[in-house]
């Protein structure tokens, strides 16, 4: 998606072919169309978790904060740098 400016207002899901599964404290995605395995931490498995194609990522930045107790800013950033990772990966894409 090279230059896509990602905003709170935009909506993910996941890309069809990821397996993930909550391992501990992390999240491990396996993309089964190339055979990739990626490993996030705890809150980056949240963040995947909630990305269901319907909500926003300004909703998914309130859970964060709300959840783990942090600045509703710096939730924000992480929710868009972790989603930048996603796209990046293309294990993430936006709904039809």
């Amino acid at each position: 998606m090279g230059d896509y400016k990602i905003t709170l207002k935009d909506v993910f899901k996941k890309k069809k072919g990821v397996a993930y599964r909550k391992l501990l404290d992390e999240t491990v995605l396996i993309d089964t169309t190339r055979g990739e395995i990626f490993s996030f931490n705890e809150t980056a498995g949240v963040i995947w978790e909630l990305l269901d194609g319907e909500r926003d990522l300004g909703s998914i930045a309130g859970e964060i904060s709300s959840e783990y107790d942090v600045d509703s800013d710096e939730a924000a950033g992480d929710v868009v740098e972790f989603i930048s990772q996603l796209l990046e990966a293309e294990l993430v894409e936006k709904p039809a």
